[in-house]
């Protein structure tokens, strides 16, 4: 997705492929462990990564574009694919 002329647009992170495709990122939670896969109403922290990811969109942060960007990289540095929703 382009972020040209949408710097005051908030999004959305979103796994593109693989194994946790589909889940959502979204605030870190002290307390949950790390696991290989995540049950349908559990989140998920990978190792490595700031956030969470979780099942359910409404657990998903609004990120600004440029925090976005961010984030997106550090998911590839992890060799995960994402989206912008």
């Amino acid at each position: 997705m382009s972020l040209l002329g949408q710097s005051s647009s908030l999004f959305k992170i979103r796994i593109a492929s693989g194994e946790h495709q589909g889940f959502y990122v979204g605030p870190a939670s002290s307390g949950l462990l790390t696991r290989p896969k995540a049950d349908a109403d559990e989140a998920l922290l990978l190792k490595g990564f700031t956030y969470m990811l979780y099942t359910q969109e409404g657990a998903a942060i609004h990120f600004g574009s440029s925090v976005a960007l961010q984030v997106q990289a550090e998911l590839r540095d992890l060799g995960v694919d994402s989206e912008l929703i």
